[in-house]
Formats: C-alpha cells, structure tokens, sequence
C-alpha cells in the first residue's frame, strides 16, 4: 500500500512539474527591430531585457511595460527588444509566482534612454520574494546576453 501511495505522489508531483513547466509562455506585443542595426532611426532608442534566472524555481512569466505600452512577457532563455522615441520612461516588470497568495509582484527600473544608442538590462527574478530585479548592462555584456537567448515569440 505504501509504495502505491508513493508512486501516486511521484506521479501527482510530476504532472505539476510539468504543468507548471509548460504554462508560461514568452510573446512580444510590440514589432520585433531588425537585429542587424543599432537602431532603425537615429530619433529612436532601443532597449532589451533580457531574462536571466539560476533560480528553477521561477518558471512563470514576466510581464513587461514600457510606461504604459505593454511590451510582453519574458521567460528563461528570452529577450525582448523594441525601438521607442529616446528620453525617459519607467520601466516595470510584473511576476506572478507560484504562490497565489502574494499576489504579482513588480520591479521598476528609470528607462532614461537616448536617441539613437541600444540599451539592456537584465531581468532576474529574486529567490526569496519572487520580485524582478532589473539591471542596467554594458553593451557588450547585453550583447552577449541576448546572443545566448532566443527572441520572446511573436503574439
């Protein structure tokens, strides 16, 4: 009785993983820049954020916006890029965790971005409170970032 208990829990542990796995997806809500310019105009800036969790367990989504534009939701191994007018804007990340009773914790980052330069930051979800920490990286360590990330699938 006891190892059909066992296995019963294995299996009910398993489908979780599995569902929770597969439940959040990453999709971009703004156009997609061309990747092989800076920027498409010199009256635009552009920004990515980029997903980077050690953490397993923060599998969910994070929802980004751009002020008030929604721009999507990144998940581990994405990035998400768009083109704006350059000057200053918040940024927020929204994450819903795995405990419904926290409810969607959100960090927030000053997006003073100039015209005609590209900008990362890297998003990570922290262990402890589930709240998106966003950081500012150099360029070359923002390209190498997204260099080892796939695009946020397209809406």
């Amino acid at each position: 009785m006891n190892s059909h208990r066992s296995f019963s829990f294995a299996s009910l542990l398993l489908c979780v993983g599995l569902i929770a796995g597969c439940a959040a997806s990453s999709h971009q809500r703004v156009p997609l820049p061309a990747q092989n310019v800076v920027v498409t105009r010199p009256d635009l800036t552009r920004i990515y954020f980029v997903r980077e969790d050690p953490n397993v367990l923060h599998k969910g989504g994070v929802n980004v916006l751009d002020g008030d534009m929604e721009i999507g939701t990144l998940t581990n191994g994405t990035f998400l890029c768009w083109e704006r007018a350059g000057g200053r804007t918040l940024g927020r990340a929204f994450y819903g965790g795995v405990d419904p009773s926290k409810g969607s914790v959100d960090g927030v980052v000053d997006l003073d971005c100039a015209a005609g330069r590209a900008y990362y930051f890297k998003v990570v979800v922290d262990r402890e409170g589930g709240k998106p920490v966003i950081t500012a990286v150099d360029v070359p360590d923002g390209q190498k970032l997204v260099a080892e990330r796939r695009p946020a699938n397209k809406d």
